[in-house]
């Protein structure tokens, strides 16, 4: 099992040996918030081998992987835009790429506006329950293992903390906010995780692949190699943080 660091390394390894794919004709862009279930959508989206690999490549620690992969101390973002485009689309002809909000709006303070760089399907994904997103979001910030087949870098503390999952929701409400006032206008379908992670409604993956115009020949599997994370430490952070809020309600 390899850290993030070094599975970030390998990925862009392995795109710098795969052939270029067919040129880029259309493309999809899934917003999220953190720890919403993107990274499942997106590998149950890729999987259909109907739209290029989905990830999330404006994510600056993938640009930073790509950058020590060519040694270069500052990136060309379109440079890296059209290597990426290249390297993931495959046969299909379809760029597609996940980014949270505060991704979006990374880009955006460096001058760079994804929301203009004209994608025919734009998706939002959410999750219902905040409190196990900010549970979730809190586990991965302290031990830098963002998916199952990543190596922790740091042990997770003994008892919850607190203010930490509190600092977490209050990014995942800003977040969804920002999108509901900024974006929301420009997206052409919402779903949540609560509805699309078991796979049993194909619609939440066929509507977006009917607006890009790709052919859907026959059924469609519905598969992931994602594994869910959550475990009895999150039930037991849900359980002390849940407790609290309950607790400060009770005394105002």
């Amino acid at each position: 099992m390899e850290t993030t660091e070094k599975q970030l390394l390998n990925l862009f390894k392995r795109l710098d040996a795969t052939p270029d794919g067919t040129p880029v004709t259309k493309s999809i862009l899934i917003l999220s918030t953190p720890r919403s279930g993107s990274s499942l959508y997106c590998d149950v989206l890729s999987s259909l081998n109907l739209i290029g690999e989905c990830t999330e490549w404006f994510n600056m620690r993938y640009i930073s992987a790509y950058a020590e992969l060519k040694g270069l101390k500052n990136v060309d973002f379109q440079e890296y835009f059209n290597f990426i485009k290249r390297k993931t689309s495959g046969d299909t002809g379809v760029f597609a790429v996940n980014a949270h909000i505060e991704q979006y709006l990374s880009l955006i303070n460096n001058k760079l506006n994804i929301m203009q760089l004209g994608f025919n399907c734009v998706v939002y994904l959410s999750r219902n329950n905040k409190i196990a997103q900010a549970v979730s979001l809190t586990k991965a910030q302290i031990t830098d293992k963002w998916s199952a087949s990543s190596k922790a870098k740091h042990p997770l503390p003994g008892t919850p903390p607190l203010t930490k999952i509190a600092n977490s929701l209050s990014h995942i409400v800003a977040s969804h906010e920002y999108y509901v006032e900024n974006l929301k206008s420009s997206c052409d379908f919402e779903y949540c995780y609560e509805e699309f992670s078991d796979l049993s409604n194909k619609e939440f993956f066929i509507e977006p692949l009917n607006k890009l115009g790709v052919k859907i020949t026959g059924s469609i599997d519905l598969k992931t190699d994602q594994r869910i994370q959550s475990d009895k430490k999150s039930d037991v952070w849900k359980t002390e943080f849940t407790d609290l809020i309950g607790h400060t309600q009770h005394l105002l």
